[in-house]
């Protein structure tokens, strides 16, 4: 009965186990994979979920293992529930926000560059999409920011550097009851949290599902892949981001980043800054690691395979560059 999946490693022995939320079941919980595939009963974290839309995992309260975040579409809850120990041990609901409008789908990364893991959700009937700040990087959220409300009904929602300026943008579908459905992002103007009015991607589309951001075409940037499910229009579907090609801050020449694609080391050079610190981000804007020193030998064997941002300070601004970790 499960309507919603997320993988993540919930107790923290290097494997991957498998989270769901069960809308006619109204539950939410987790299996235990053996770290061969094969997954034991399901642990039961909530029952009183009414009709859960979708589950995400971050870790929301900063202590280093994944807790859970859902929409709980049958009471319009945006709630989260604490990895206690740390082993898949839950603790009972928390409420970020109840929505009038009901909620269809939910998000977290850090939308305000402060280093904690902040919550996005989605509402059909109230069409809206809000965050809420992670106000002290345990769980205790504000109330919610919208980012657009009344153009439509909003299906899934989910938040990544789509313009590559080193803060996490919001990439919407909107399966539009009056027939204009859409896939639309939302500029992160500041890196604070204030957005721009939809951008919109396209509208050849009906009834779009989910979606998310990948690099399709390994060129180093994130591309849109969507879903969409109507009688017309039955497919997936991905739209090749062009954005990036208009920014042409992020390849300063006066600041050398190599090698890059890097295995083991990096190396950042300028010939007119001086350089601060460097930090390295991952595309949710989580925060992997600062260095405040020897820049021109900077140790990336610990990172896994895959694309991150690198935000350098210097006496002249921070500069951000793209690095691709083989």
């Amino acid at each position: 009965n499960a309507t919603s999946i997320f993988a993540t490693d919930v107790d923290g022995n290097g494997t991957m186990d498998i989270i769901s939320g069960s809308f006619s079941n109204n539950t939410v919980a987790w299996y235990v994979n053996d770290g061969l595939g094969n997954f034991g009963v399901p642990q039961i974290i909530s029952t009183n979920a009414m009709s859960v839309n979708q589950v995400y995992a971050a870790d929301i309260d900063g202590d280093g293992d994944m807790d859970i975040v859902a929409a709980i579409s049958g009471t319009g809850t945006v709630a989260w529930y604490e990895n206690i120990d740390g082993l898949g041990n839950f603790s009972a609901e928390n409420v970020i926000r109840i929505l009038s409008g009901g909620v269809t789908s939910i998000f977290a990364a850090d939308l305000d560059g402060d280093g904690d893991i902040d919550v996005l959700s989605a509402s059909q009937a109230g069409e809206e999409i809000a965050w809420y700040e992670n106000l002290d990087g345990l769980g205790n959220f504000s109330s919610e920011n919208i980012i657009i409300v009344g153009m439509g009904s909003m299906n899934r929602v989910y938040a990544a550097d789509l313009n590559n300026d080193g803060d996490m943008d919001v990439i919407s579908s909107s399966p539009n009851n009056f027939g204009n459905s859409y896939i639309a992002w939302y500029e992160n103007l500041d890196g604070l949290g204030s957005f721009s009015s939809p951008n919109t991607i396209t509208t050849e589309v009906d009834g779009p599902r989910d979606v998310l951001a990948t690099d399709i075409d390994n060129d180093g940037d994130l591309d849109v892949v969507y879903a969409s499910a109507s009688p017309t229009d039955d497919k997936f579907a991905w739209h090749e981001n062009f954005t990036i090609l208009s920014i042409p801050e992020y390849n300063n020449t006066n600041l050398v980043v190599y090698p890059n694609p890097t295995r083991y080391t990096l190396s950042i050079k300028t010939t007119k800054f001086n350089i601060q610190k460097v930090e390295i981000l991952d595309l949710l804007g989580k925060s992997i690691g600062t260095t405040n020193s020897n820049f021109e030998n900077i140790n990336t064997s610990k990172l896994r395979s895959g694309i991150y941002i690198l935000k350098i300070y210097t006496d002249n601004g921070v500069f951000t560059k793209k690095l691709s970790k083989i």
